[in-house]
């Protein structure tokens, strides 16, 4: 079973930082609704951008980077986005041809058996007419991020949890 601290929700996505938190950003700043969540900034107001050490050449020549995102609801809720942990990943061996969802799953052969494969075009098609075949979609993504997350998040949250009682102490 994967270790996740008590005391921590997490919200775990596949390119979250790189599309999912700044689609839902941009949508709720056009129509003025208010997330628990915003971009950390600095004291000049503009936003923190992170690199991703150990991510140069995996997806381009330079490192993955990204808008830190914070948590400002109540709790405590920490982000995990498994295509970063995949790009660590491959860092290290260098074997993955490519970083998608669907192609990571199979890498570490956790593929959803028997998944509706659909071009962008066809997601929109389904969503809006099809909503078994969408919902079949969806789930054969959500189950594979989930078991990739299961898969190699574990060392991170170890390490968070010394780093944390360091700190502490």
């Amino acid at each position: 079973q994967c270790f996740v601290p008590r005391y921590s929700q997490v919200i775990v996505g596949y390119n979250l930082f790189g599309f999912d938190l700044p689609h839902l950003l941009e949508r709720a700043k056009a129509h003025r609704v208010k997330l628990p969540f915003d971009y950390a900034t600095k004291p000049d107001g503009s936003p923190i951008e992170v690199a991703v050490a150990g991510t140069e050449g995996i997806v381009s020549g330079a490192p993955i980077k990204f808008k830190l995102v914070k948590w400002v609801g109540e709790g405590k809720v920490d982000f995990v986005d498994v295509f970063i942990l995949v790009a660590r990943y491959d860092g290290i061996v260098r074997e993955m041809r490519h970083h998608d969802l669907k192609s990571a799953a199979q890498y570490f052969n956790e593929a959803e058996p028997n998944r509706p494969e659909l071009s962008p075009s066809q997601i929109l098609d389904a969503f809006r007419g099809d909503k078994e075949k969408f919902r079949d979609y969806l789930r054969a993504d959500l189950w594979e991020c989930y078991r990739l997350y299961e898969k190699l998040a574990e060392p991170y949250f170890h390490i968070a949890n010394i780093v944390n009682a360091i700190i502490k102490s």
